[in-house]
C-alpha cells in the first residue's frame, strides 16, 4: 500500500497537535516508516488514523497506542473536553459535603468554591496508561472550571459509580476497559445519579469532542462598479472626540 498525501497530511495534523511526547514520538516513526516505503507501515498508519474512536456502552474502548483510533493522552483530552462542554450546558453545578477527602489538582477540598460548576470524580483501574489518562482527565475538568476529585488509587469501577452519588457530583469518568484485551484501555463515563452514560447523551458528548473545522477562506468582496458615495463628514464634540477616525 502506498502512502496517500492526504493520509500523510492527517497523520502530521495529529501529531502537532499530540501533547505527549511519547505517543507523538510512536506515530512518527509510523509515518517515517511509511514515508520510506517500509513494508506495511503504510497499513499499520492508515489502521491508526481511521478513528476517532465512538462512544459505545457507556465510553470509549481501544488500544493504548498513538493516533486517534487509540487511547492515548490526546483522546482522552478531547473526550474529556466534549464531556466538559456538553455538562456545561445547563451550567452543571453539584455539591459536595464537607470532610469528603480526595486528591484534588488545585488542592480544593470541601464545598464546592464559588464559580466552579461542579464535582467530576475521576477513577481509575491498574491497566497500562490509566494513570496518566486519569490525570490528563482531571487537568481539563479543573481547565474548564469543575471540582476534580481524583481517587487516590485504582479501584473497581462500582466504587466510582458510589462515590459520585456520595459527593454529590455532576459526572464521574472511570478509566477502565472493563472486559477487553489487557493490551486496551477505555474512558467510561458515569452521570449524576451514577448511572452509565447512554444515548443521546454519548452521542452529544461525542459531538462536542470533534474539534471544530477551520473557517473557510473568504474572497475579498468587489466593489461594483458605479459612482461612489460621498464620504462621510465628521464633526468634532468635546463628547465625540473618541469616535472621529485617528482619535
Amino acid at each position: 500500500m502506498a502512502l496517500r498525501p492526504d493520509l500523510r497530511d492527517a497523520a502530521m495534523r495529529w501529531i502537532a497537535d499530540d501533547p505527549d511526547p511519547v505517543t507523538r514520538q510512536e506515530l512518527q516513526r509510523v509515518l517515517a516508516g511509511a514515508m520510506v516505503g517500509t513494508a506495511g507501515a503504510a497499513e499499520e498508519l492508515a489502521d491508526r488514523m481511521s478513528g476517532p474512536l465512538r462512544f459505545g456502552t457507556a465510553g470509549l474502548r481501544g488500544p493504548v497506542r498513538a493516533g486517534p483510533s487509540g487511547m492515548n493522552v490526546a483522546v482522552v483530552r478531547r473526550a474529556t473536553a466534549g464531556l466538559a462542554a456538553w455538562l456545561a450546558r445547563d451550567g452543571a453545578r453539584g455539591t459536595m459535603p464537607d470532610g469528603v477527602q480526595g486528591t484534588v489538582p488545585d488542592g480544593v477540598q470541601g464545598t464546592v468554591p464559588d464559580g466552579m460548576r461542579g464535582t467530576v470524580v475521576v477513577g481509575r483501574d491498574a491497566r497500562h496508561g490509566s494513570e496518566a489518562f486519569a490525570a490528563a482527565a482531571a487537568e481539563v475538568l479543573a481547565g474548564a472550571g469543575f471540582h476534580a476529585l481524583m481517587l487516590s488509587e485504582p479501584q473497581p469501577t462500582p466504587l466510582l459509580a458510589y462515590a459520585v452519588r456520595n459527593v454529590g457530583a455532576v459526572a464521574g469518568v472511570q478509566i477502565t476497559a472493563s472486559h477487553n484485551p489487557p493490551a486496551d484501555n477505555g474512558y467510561k463515563v458515569y452521570l449524576a445519579d451514577g448511572a452509565q452514560l447512554a444515548p443521546p447523551s454519548d452521542a452529544e458528548i461525542e459531538a462536542r469532542s470533534r474539534p471544530r473545522r477551520p473557517p473557510s477562506p473568504c474572497r475579498p468582496r468587489t466593489r461594483p462598479a458605479g459612482p461612489r458615495s460621498p464620504s462621510p463628514t465628521w464633526t468634532a464634540s468635546p463628547s465625540s472626540r473618541a469616535g472621529r477616525p485617528g482619535a
